[in-house]
């Protein structure tokens, strides 16, 4: 969504780069190696090159994912004594805050550092979970709203996450939050989790032909139809169309006694034939 950079890169922009990669490298890592080994790998590249700020600073974010709180907080401020103009000192100081719950320290870090760097995708999602978390819900999916202009391409979650905060909102709330979901179908195309979250908007806004329509839709060509009749008569459901619903609900019965003992058995067909037997009571 954001266009491509031109000409040369600046300093600044080179020193946020390399100190990303060091933060990138840090939760890579994560992946690979358990915690002993991870702080050993740090550690050793500290005794190398103990003057190295950036160092101190991919380890703090280790400690940090390994919920250790108070040495991420030593190794942050190791790292802004040797170079108090680290590119992303404060983003890191935000994510540590937010790790603890400490949400309005994480905001004034998160505020300053965005200043400097309002291109950062990163911060902004942070940035939005914060807003949150705090019940500042406009603020919230606004700063979703500059993450997704910063991404080339965002996950479906970022418009989840935009859309929860635009719900909240008390101003025509759901409304907001339809036109997120529908806005990131036409952003990243055909998208399953957006599709039935906007299938949720439009059943709670009283749009049920447009629910149906959309669920209709999404089933053609399935080969098991069970799941898709349940939220059928969900919708159906929750809007008083309860004896369109049950119908919805039976059919849903019926093809999960049409399936193999063994696909029946599991967990979440269970709770399908549950569910349904629950609303024809």
């Amino acid at each position: 969504m954001r266009s491509a950079l031109h000409g040369l890169v600046p300093l600044w922009l080179g020193a946020l780069l390399a100190a990303c990669t060091l933060l990138s490298m840090a939760n890579a890592a994560l992946a690979h190696e358990g915690a002993h080994q991870q702080l050993a790998r740090a550690n050793a590249r500290i005794a190398a090159e103990p003057g190295e700020a950036g160092l101190y600073l991919q380890r703090a974010v280790l400690y940090r994912l390994h919920r250790d709180f108070a040495a991420a907080a030593t190794d942050l401020q190791r790292a802004a004594l040797i170079d108090p103009d680290l590119a992303t000192l404060d983003l890191e100081r935000a994510q540590l805050a937010a790790a603890q719950q400490q949400w309005l320290d994480a905001l004034g870090l998160l505020e300053r550092y965005l200043e400097q760097q309002p291109q950062d995708a990163t911060a902004w999602l942070l940035h939005g979970k914060t807003c949150f978390r705090l019940q500042r819900f406009e603020a919230s999916a606004s700063a979703y709203l500059r993450a997704l202009e910063s991404l080339e391409r965002a996950e479906p979650e970022v418009y989840h996450r935009r859309a929860r905060a635009l719900e909240a909102c008390s101003t025509r709330g759901l409304e907001r939050a339809l036109a997120c979901a529908e806005g990131g179908l036409q952003d990243l195309g055909r998208c399953i989790s957006l599709e039935l979250l906007a299938v949720d908007y439009e059943s709670r806004l009283g749009r049920v032909s447009a629910a149906l329509q959309r669920l209709t839709r999404l089933s053609a060509g399935a080969r098991r139809q069970e799941s898709w009749r349940v939220r059928r008569g969900d919708v159906l459901w929750d809007n008083q169309r309860r004896g369109e619903a049950q119908l919805e609900y039976r059919a849903a019965l019926e093809a999960i006694e049409r399936l193999r003992p063994r696909t029946r058995a599991t967990a979440a067909v269970v709770a399908l034939q549950e569910h349904a037997t629950q609303r024809l009571k």
